[in-house]
């Protein structure tokens, strides 16, 4: 008897753990942690080889994914690398995708000849956030950046009354929306004949070195009064410079701030900060090549959302918090 009971507690035992083991893995696929096998048989396979690790786009890739049966993997950096990151879309081109989606950075020969590979052996290419139109991508999906430019000098002109000297921050001059965002931001100081650049501060997309830059490009240019941040990673770190300094603070507007930590603007600091649609991005970006494969008409050039937080509802911005695995190259 004694036996039997042993037998039955094992029984129990061996299918508790089994139920909890089945718990364990649908509850990891439903988190969308993973994109492998999430979708056991997807019509379609893509690579995101995106130049750092874009939560927000990863998350509306996500959602398409779930929407058109795709499995999208994720592969991103550390840093701002054309170099590595042409590479990394060799790789994928070698796992024979269904299609990439990427975005250009720098105008180098090597990604865009890293693009047009991808092309030539068949598998087509969606380009977010940063165009490269002399690719052979099938559609650029993002911010029309002349305009997002244009805007945020029209508000930096408005918290100013059109007078004063702004520190431009970008991330590289060689990255076409960067250049887009200056011409834009300029264009419209031509109607504002008191507000000038004072200088424009390449940050290279390296949140710690913006502090030191930040600091000598004051040093050099001291009758700043406004600083326009045309580029995501800088915007945050300004915030924490200019929240610590006992000088008085200038006028502040930026692009994209990363709220993806939790971490909340200081609404003293900011006058207004511009968020791109980059859930969108992620989430046309997928759509787009799903009609593409299935013989559709694809639009050429796609233009995202754009919208304003200033005084009036800067509590309300926010971003995706959510983790996702991604393979680093």
């Amino acid at each position: 008897m004694e036996r039997n009971i042993t037998k039955k507690i094992t029984g129990i035992l061996l299918s508790a753990i089994v139920v909890m083991v089945a718990v364990i893995v649908l509850n990891y696929t439903q988190e969308g942690k993973s994109y492998q096998g999430r979708d056991a048989e997807p019509e379609y396979v893509f690579t995101f080889v995106c130049p750092l690790r874009w939560t927000v786009t990863a998350y509306g890739i996500e959602n398409a994914d779930a929407e058109f049966h795709a499995n999208t993997k994720l592969v991103g950096s550390g840093q701002l690398n054309t170099s590595l990151q042409a590479q990394a879309i060799q790789e994928a081109i070698a796992t024979k995708p269904d299609g990439i989606i990427t975005a250009g950075m720098e105008d180098s020969q090597i990604l865009i000849d890293a693009i047009d590979q991808a092309a030539s052996t068949g598998i087509p290419v969606v380009l977010v956030d940063n165009d490269l139109p002399q690719t052979h991508r099938i559609s650029y999906i993002g911010s029309d950046n002349q305009k997002l430019g244009e805007m945020t000098a029209e508000k930096m002109a408005e918290l100013t009354g059109g007078e004063g000297q702004v520190c431009l921050i970008v991330s590289n001059l060689d990255n076409a929306n960067q250049l887009e965002r200056v011409e834009g931001f300029q264009n419209v100081l031509i109607d504002y004949r008191d507000l000038q650049i004072s200088g424009i501060m390449e940050c290279e997309s390296e949140p710690l070195e913006v502090g030191d830059q930040y600091m000598e490009f004051i040093a050099e240019n001291p009758d700043t009064t406004a600083v326009c941040c045309l580029e995501g990673r800088a915007a945050k770190e300004i915030g924490n410079i200019l929240d610590d300094s006992q000088e008085e603070r200038p006028y502040v507007v930026a692009v994209d701030y990363n709220t993806s930590d939790g971490s909340r603007p200081q609404e003293e600091i900011y006058g207004a900060i511009f968020k791109q649609d980059m859930e969108q991005q992620g989430y046309l970006a997928v759509r787009t090549l799903v009609n593409y494969l299935q013989g559709k008409a694809v639009e050429e050039i796609q233009y995202t959302d754009i919208a304003c937080y200033d005084q009036e509802n800067l509590e309300n911005i926010k971003d995706v918090c959510k983790v996702y695995d991604w393979r680093l190259y």
